[in-house]
């Protein structure tokens, strides 16, 4: 079995669990309170070797972490800790004439409750109505 790997470069933006910030920098505090945050991509950790299927530490520049002087702060974090991709999309499937009113509050506490794991943005309801005939 090949191992694959994905390739980063400097400048990408990723997801980084709240969990692995804190880690790092106990005094972090998140942007709404969210379980993954925001981060982008500032360089290779020096000495990291270029071997396929090793975890390669970045430094990574998180959305709110400033230093002792106000200065953007970056931690260092293994590939393997951070994702290009973070969204939750909610479809409602079912009746939409007789189960609207149930989907509906159902979705809008999904959403809510999934909020919790990702900014609220990056929460969505689909809300795509069947075509009539």
């Amino acid at each position: 079995m090949a191992v694959q790997s994905v390739k980063y470069k400097d400048d990408d933006e990723v997801w980084v669990p709240v969990a692995d910030v804190l880690g790092a920098r106990p005094d972090y505090s998140a942007p709404a309170d969210a379980a993954m945050v925001w981060g982008k991509l500032a360089g290779r950790v020096a000495n990291q070797n270029e071997v396929p299927g090793v975890p390669r530490t970045w430094h990574v520049n998180i959305a709110g972490l400033k230093d002792a002087h106000g200065i953007q702060d970056s931690i260092p974090l293994s590939s393997r800790r951070f994702h290009r991709y973070a969204k939750i999309l909610i479809i409602r499937i079912g009746d939409w004439d007789t189960e609207q009113p149930v989907l509906n509050p159902l979705a809008a506490s999904l959403k809510a409750q999934l909020s919790l794991l990702l900014p609220p943005g990056d929460v969505d309801v689909g809300t795509s109505e069947p075509s009539r005939r």
